[in-house]
Formats: C-alpha cells, structure tokens, sequence
C-alpha cells in the first residue's frame, strides 16, 4: 500500500468510524489505495492531457455538435429537469393485513458539486412523495478529490426534506472520508452492511454494498454476515449496488431487489431510447430503468446528476419512486 494511503488508513481507523471492521480490512486497504491514485494529488503528464482531453475537447465537440442539430437546448433542458418516475414491483402474497405496500425514493449519481440547482429543484419534487424511506445509490459528489464541508452542504436541500430514514452507498466518484459527513446528516451509509426497516408489520433488509466498478471493494457474504441467521424473516431483501454489474451475485444471494445507478441511463440515447454507450460492461438490459434476471427484479435510475458534459439526449434525469407492493 502506498504511504499516504496507509496513513489515512491510520487516521481512520484511529479517529473516525472503524471501516475496516465495516467494510473488510483488505477491501479498505484496496479503495484507499486507489482514492490516493485518483485523488488528482500527483496527476502526472499523461493524465493532465487526458483530464485536458475529457473536460475541454471532448465537451466542445459534443456541445457543437448538438448545436449544430439543433438540439442542444432539448438536452440541456433534460439534465436540468429530473423527471419523477414511479415503479411498481409486486411480491403476491408476502403479507396478510396492513399496510399492503411500501415506498422507496431511489436517487443516484447527484454529482452535485457539477450542478448545484439541481438540489432545490428536486427537494421541491420530493417534497411531496412521502416514502417510507429513501436510499441514495451512489455518486454524490463529481471529482475524486475530498469534498470540503461546502460542497457537502449542496446535499442540504435534499436531505433536509426528507422526514424519513434514509441509506446510502459509495459510488466510483467518492471518497471514504465522505461518510462522516454524510452520516452527520442523517444519511445510514452502508459500507458492505446491512441494515433493517420496519414498518407497521414490514420488514426489509436493506445491504448495501462498496462501489463494484473502479473501487472492486463489494462484498455481499461480508455484509450479510450479521443477518445471515435471520434471512428467511424478511418480506423484501434489497440490495444497494452503485453499478448494476452485480445482478448475478445478488441473484444467487437470494436477494429480491436491487436498486443501481451508475450508468446515467446511457445518457445520450437514441429515440429508441437505446443508449450510445453503457459506462461500463453490462448487458443492455440492465443499463436503464427496470429489469428482471431469474428471480431478482432490478432498477438501474437515469441518475439525476451528469458528469461531463451536463447534457442528456433522449434520457432525462429522474427521481424514481418505487412502490412495493405484496398483496
């Protein structure tokens, strides 16, 4: 392990909340490790050019491109205003009596320190969904660099209209030294953990997993060590997984549902709505809204945020609402 890695491994283990007993010591070691390379500390020539490349050229050509069309408004227009989107999931049968159904908020890829507005047009959305609880699948922030208490207050608009508890993961874009911050806000991160909602007779479990696609560090056995014995007592087994590449291993864990973000819905997507590219190896059918892969059903969210450029063709961004319903 590199020194610095090793030494913010050391500071928080000794000060802050003891990840490697949450997450695995070797998974902890490993994201440390590769933080420090993306942190933009110690860039190098060949990745100054490509950061050049990726934030200068390549975003004027898509900007000229789409301006040349005559679309560039519409796409600006469909990463500013998130639609809401509601998704049904039934399991018949789970649950005699009342209440008969329960709703999740689902939202990903805020990226909000790239478009800070974003917040307060979808607190004003949210406001009025009323879920049983929230979860937040990643991607919080753009940059690889520790966000400062600043940026993490762009969060306040949304998390401070939410009355309900509220569970997180990691994704690829952000730091392990967010989760303090995060949890001081309410926000219940889930490290390769598990956690339990109950609810008027319901009872969930909600495991949440450390991002699978540049990090590597999930590990599905480590966070359903502590509920292994009680897996039969649950009526929804959710798991939270920032990309969707995990489907299978959800599936042969026996998990029910698995909400992702990650792929931003493709982002730039035909009229078909088929996308130009996925942000990683999947099968298409798990790249953008509902899917179902053997036994588990799956939602992979548009994203509300976008990386670079902050432009969505046939693919706006969402906050999705699902309702679960077992009767």
């Amino acid at each position: 392990m590199k020194t610095k890695a090793r030494q913010r491994l050391i500071i928080s283990s000794a000060s802050g909340p003891d990840f490697s007993k949450r997450m695995g010591l070797e998974h902890l070691q490993d994201r440390l490790t590769i933080e420090e390379r993306f942190s933009g500390r110690h860039p190098g020539f060949k990745r100054l050019l490509i950061r050049f490349f990726r934030k200068n050229f390549f975003r004027f050509s898509i900007h000229s491109f789409l301006a040349l069309i005559g679309k560039r408004a519409q796409c600006r227009q469909e990463q500013s205003t998130p639609i809401t989107r509601i998704n049904a999931v039934e399991f018949p049968d789970r649950i005699k009596g009342t209440p008969e159904s329960i709703r999740i908020l689902h939202l990903s890829d805020l990226h909000i320190d790239a478009s800070p507005a974003l917040a307060f047009y979808a607190a004003d959305r949210i406001r009025n969904l009323q879920p049983d609880f929230a979860v937040i699948t990643g991607d919080y922030f753009n940059g690889y660099k520790v966000p400062d208490a600043k940026i993490h207050e762009l969060l306040d608009p949304i998390l401070e209209c939410l009355s309900c508890p509220v569970f997180g993961i990691l994704g690829n874009h952000d730091s392990l030294s967010c989760v303090p911050h995060l949890e001081k806000r309410g926000v219940r991160m889930l490290l390769n953990e598990s956690a339990v909602f109950e609810s008027f007779g319901i009872r969930v479990l909600i495991t949440g997993i450390d991002d699978p696609h540049l990090f590597k560090t999930h590990d599905i056995p480590h966070a359903l060590q502590s509920v292994q014995q009680d897996m039969e007592r649950f009526h929804l087994k959710l798991l939270l997984s920032h990309a969707p590449s995990t489907f299978r291993e959800a599936e042969k864990a026996g998990f029910d549902l698995m909400l992702s973000g990650h792929t931003h819905g493709g982002q730039f997507c035909l009229p078909s709505g088929r996308p130009l590219a996925t942000n990683g190896k999947y099968p298409r059918f798990v790249v953008r809204g509902p899917w179902m892969y053997k036994s588990l059903y799956g939602y992979t969210s548009h994203g509300l945020g976008t990386g670079t450029p902050a432009l969505r063709m046939n693919c706006p961004a969402e906050i999705t609402l699902h309702e679960i319903r077992f009767s």
